[in-house]
């Protein structure tokens, strides 16, 4: 029972209605707790004269006194049933006080549900389907934007870009190209010995031939260059 009467009774987070509705559980719960031990110590009290009777009607029976100890033992059948009586009111009260604090609980609990429902409907509002396609339209439509300038600063790059000085570069390409492979093929050409060489007709053949072969690209070279 601390976890309720542990509560400050002028809490600033309830409102007015709220610390009512609390006050009110919590005096139906403390008038409970105040019945419940009143009803024990009413216990002790009822079992001290069970006890008392039993001894006494003991000592009648000893002394043989038969009819007082009949009468002592009624009495001690009352008390016995005014114990039960106690026994079923105590647990009427606790189931009560128990459902006092359920009930306390299932409010807490829709509170919470209705708090948290009203909070959802609040951001479906705001943040609806409608508006959720605008907004993912918008970027698209920022995102095509970015793109399009993208495309035109690209644009605008290469056009500013002087043709006649591509082509010079690309002439300049060229020329470097061809003399390249001129100056490959001018060293090698075989030198012609100073000393005359008995050569097979058909080795000759072959030089001869391919002297022919490099004499012609050599052709092709030069009037590529000019």
């Amino acid at each position: 029972m601390r976890f309720w009467f542990s509560k400050k009774k002028n809490s600033p987070e309830y409102s007015d209605n709220k610390k009512k509705n609390n006050d009110e559980i919590y005096k139906a719960i403390l008038k409970n707790r105040e019945a419940i031990d009143a009803l024990e110590k009413k216990q002790v009290q009822v079992e001290k004269k069970i006890k008392q009777l039993e001894i006494e009607a003991k000592q009648k029976v000893q002394n043989n006194q038969m009819n007082s100890a009949k009468i002592l033992l009624k009495r001690k059948k009352l008390y016995e049933q005014e114990i039960e009586n106690i026994l079923n009111n105590r647990l009427t009260l606790e189931d009560n006080m128990i459902n006092l604090e359920n009930m306390h609980l299932h409010k807490i609990a829709v509170s919470a549900l209705s708090y948290a429902a009203n909070t959802h409907k609040k951001l479906n509002n705001e943040i609806n389907p409608q508006k959720v396609e605008k907004i993912i339209d918008t970027i698209q439509e920022n995102k095509d934007m970015q793109e399009e300038i993208n495309q035109a600063l690209s644009f605008n790059l290469i056009n500013n870009v002087d043709d006649d000085e591509i082509d010079k570069e690309l002439n300049l390409l060229k020329e470097q190209s061809l003399e390249e492979k001129l100056s490959a093929k001018v060293n090698n050409i075989p030198a012609i010995p100073n000393e005359n060489i008995n050569v097979p007709n058909k080795e000759r053949q072959n030089v001869n031939f391919n002297e022919e072969s490099d004499d012609e690209e050599l052709k092709e070279l030069i009037g590529e260059m000019t």
